[in-house]
């Protein structure tokens, strides 16, 4: 789970705009 949090919150610094739902940057896939 670390990871994909690290992914997300590199994700929503890179997007200088407000915080996005992490859905935007990496959908979840379905199972």
């Amino acid at each position: 789970y670390g990871a994909i949090h690290e992914n997300c919150v590199g994700c929503h610094k890179a997007q200088k705009k407000g915080p996005k739902k992490c859905s935007e940057c990496h959908p979840k896939k379905k199972k």
